[in-house]
């Protein structure tokens, strides 16, 4: 990331993430990210779990605090801030995907490709550090459910001192 961006003469702060992306650089589950989150420094291209950072807004360009700017104006900043060392589609620095108006066409080729899920955000919302707002939804798409599982074990060593064994795990 750091030498994408060497060129510049001022500092960026941009909000975004990193994502493990499979062999066609399309990110993939969020799990493949999960070895590589101890590792210190970059490896070569040939890295088992390659890796993407994509950039969803910026906050600062230089010495201005673009936080109390709308998206729409930010989205810009940005667009200008990364010409030249970003991709929507692929490489190690990419911009997040925007839409404006109807999300369905975006939504059905997300669902069709598995992403886990969509940020819907008002374009005149300004940025608020440390906290969340009605201005931005997270909208999942992978159907996840939380449950307990419980085990029983009955011996009847156990049964003859009026014991159960069992276990209860929580997911």
């Amino acid at each position: 990331l750091a030498m994408a961006f060497a060129a510049r003469r001022s500092p960026l702060l941009l909000d975004g993430e990193i994502v493990a992306v499979d062999r066609d650089g399309r990110p993939v589950s969020f799990v493949h990210l999960q070895p590589r989150i101890h590792q210190r420094r970059a490896r070569s291209g040939n890295d088992p779990v390659p890796v993407a950072f994509i950039a969803f807004d910026l906050l600062r360009d230089g010495n201005d605090d673009l936080r109390g700017l709308p998206l729409h104006q930010r989205r810009a900043r940005l667009e200008r801030a990364c010409t030249g060392v970003t991709s929507e589609a692929s490489g190690p620095v990419r911009i997040s995907e925007h839409v404006v108006g109807s999300p369905e066409r975006l939504d059905s080729r997300a669902r069709a490709e598995g992403w886990e899920g969509l940020i819907a955000k008002r374009l005149e919302s300004t940025y608020l550090s440390g906290t969340r707002s009605d201005d931005w939804r997270k909208l999942k798409l992978v159907k996840t459910q939380s449950c307990i599982v419980r085990s029983e074990e009955h011996t009847s060593e156990l049964q003859s001192r009026g014991l159960i064994s069992y276990a209860v795990f929580c997911l």
